[in-house]
């Protein structure tokens, strides 16, 4: 497989597939169609969108954005949480400023 260098398929590097792969192809073509292979056989759950129009649910122009919604609140949920285990310290680190 011939590398070009400059090119490369972010979707493929984010999955895990190999350098020499992912450096093979690019994502989208300079109209926004979809050159890469392993999107393109890819089936949207929610429109049916495949191919050059392929795409995954986060992108799904009929998904009004939930998914990136629902995996915002998760994070932001898990963020809570963590900062929760450090509120003493924070509380106490206030406390020290204010003096």
């Amino acid at each position: 497989m011939e590398r070009r260098y400059g090119v490369m398929c972010v979707f493929c590097a984010r999955n895990g597939e190999s350098e020499n792969f992912f450096r093979s192809h690019s994502l989208r073509d300079a109209e926004g169609r979809i050159l890469c292979p392993v999107l393109q056989r890819h089936t949207c759950k929610i429109c049916g969108g495949t191919g050059v129009n392929a795409h995954t649910l986060k992108y799904c122009p009929k998904n009004g954005g939930k998914m990136a919604a629902k995996r915002h609140e998760v994070m932001l949920l898990q963020t809570q949480s963590n900062s929760r285990l450090n509120v003493g310290a924070f509380s106490q680190r206030q406390e020290a400023r204010s003096l």
